[in-house]
């Protein structure tokens, strides 16, 4: 099976400083639904430690937005 990706950008410089999170949820009402998300780019962002972070759940990866 092939599936077509599309990019999809998103200026969110009016949220630096603050924290924010990615979620992505599947929403279909019947049966189980698919989901592929792939390549998230932080342009100037830092990423944190594992410390910082936490536990890993999922694949997950924390960053912060530049100041």
């Amino acid at each position: 099976m092939i599936y077509t990706l599309w990019e999809v950008v998103w200026d969110v410089r009016k949220f630096a400083g603050k924290q924010a999170a990615i979620v992505i949820k599947d929403l279909l009402k019947c049966g189980w639904g698919h989901i592929n998300a792939d390549y998230f780019h932080f342009e100037g962002s830092r990423t944190m430690t594992d410390a910082q972070a936490g536990p890993e759940v999922g694949g997950s990866t924390s960053v912060r937005a530049p100041k």
